[in-house]
């Protein structure tokens, strides 16, 4: 099965998922013109849809903005041959019970609003429209005021009612889930089904520290967020995902004490490479976010400003703010800034540490060539 155990009672396993790739793909193509750094498929892909296209996700779109671990519910229920064969997934998918559907969508709604304390631990989970409803308002609300939320496919209302009608959220996903396949996925998915069958066998030899920040580093090449560093004695299970398409990111959900990681499959070495001198997962996302010409003007202005904020950078670029917000929250997701909070404005610096780790590590691509077979 690949697991191993983590102290405390942490257990870690890499495996795959058709079901997941579609998801990412699903949230993705709806955010792709507004989020730096994606892969070059998506980007593609979201650039030939139509507005009318992209309405037919809208649904499962806007939910996994909102109540994520149904993305993980999912990744457990579409097991064996489901979670690499269509006909087969689609197949489990339709025999899932929807009022179970539904109840694991209500119950991580109101766990997120819980891990951001916008709800007490003792809360209920919402059941009603209007505690629905001012559940979403509340998420977008805390969303959007930390950089997290740059379009909403569904409104709210809309929202509300699709979640408490349990037939027609289940349609949703399997009239999604068709559409995507039929439309861009099916001629593409032999290619990353074997891109991510490749990275789980590669992962699952590595001997990794007993450690997840260790290992969220070292398969990622990202820093463990702090919020999930705070959650972690809440989780007992990981499961890590390879995604062909999510760039320089990384996919987390949760549901109760079981986490999902979605990441980069392709970051693992080439077949014939038996060691390199450094990990491409530590260089991917910090070189990534910097191969935009924008981004390496924000890294030039902060290295001659110091710290600045949204309205200074988007001033002196030239870009309108939201803009200037996409390519920090870049940076600074992969490390290369360091953010400072002080109530709703947010202060970005230069790391100047993770500039050189990764200037060091680059020296060493040039001056230790890994051994060939």
């Amino acid at each position: 099965m690949g697991l191993f155990s983590i102290p405390p009672q942490i257990q870690i396993e890499f495996k795959q998922s058709l079901a997941h790739s579609l998801l990412i793909i699903i949230g993705l193509l709806h955010q792709a013109d507004r989020v730096e750094g994606l892969g070059d498929w998506i980007q593609n892909t979201a650039g030939r849809m139509e507005t009318q296209n992209k309405n037919i996700m809208n649904g499962i779109a806007a939910l996994l903005l909102f109540a994520n671990g149904v993305q993980g519910y999912l990744v457990e229920k579409l097991r064996g041959r489901a979670a690499t064969e269509f006909s087969d997934m689609m197949d489990e998918l339709e025999a899932l019970d929807s009022e179970e559907l539904q109840a694991v969508t209500l119950k991580s709604l109101t766990a997120w609003a819980k891990r951001f304390e916008l709800r007490d631990e003792s809360a209920p989970v919402a059941e009603s429209f209007d505690d629905v409803l001012t559940l979403l308002d509340d998420i977008q609300q805390f969303k959007e005021q930390n950089g997290h939320l740059s379009r909403q496919p569904m409104s709210n209302p809309d929202l509300a009612n699709l979640i408490l009608d349990a037939e027609t959220l289940h349609d949703h996903f399997m009239m999604a889930f068709e559409y995507v396949w039929h439309h861009f996925y099916a001629s593409r998915w032999e290619e990353d089904r074997l891109l991510e069958q490749a990275a789980v066998a590669y992962h699952r030899t590595q001997h990794y520290p007993a450690d997840l920040p260790v290992l969220f580093r070292s398969v990622t090449g990202r820093t463990l967020p702090s919020r999930l560093h705070d959650y972690m004695h809440h989780i007992h299970h990981v499961t890590m995902i390879p995604s062909v398409h999510i760039g320089a990111y990384v996919i987390v959900s949760i549901l109760d004490d079981h986490m999902w990681i979605g990441f980069n499959a392709n970051l693992v070495p080439v077949e014939k490479v038996e060691a390199l001198p450094v990990g491409i997962a530590e260089l991917y996302p910090v070189l990534k976010a910097l191969a935009d010409e924008t981004r390496l003007k924000i890294v030039t202005f902060l290295r001659q400003e110091g710290e600045v904020n949204v309205t200074d950078i988007a001033d002196t670029l030239h870009l309108t703010a939201s803009t200037a917000s996409r390519h920090l929250t870049l940076l600074a997701r992969t490390g290369i800034l360091d953010v400072r909070r002080d109530g709703t404005m947010r202060y970005y610096a230069l790391n100047r540490e993770t500039l050189g780790d990764i200037g060091e590590r680059l020296v060493q691509l040039a001056v230790e060539p890994a051994r060939i077979d």
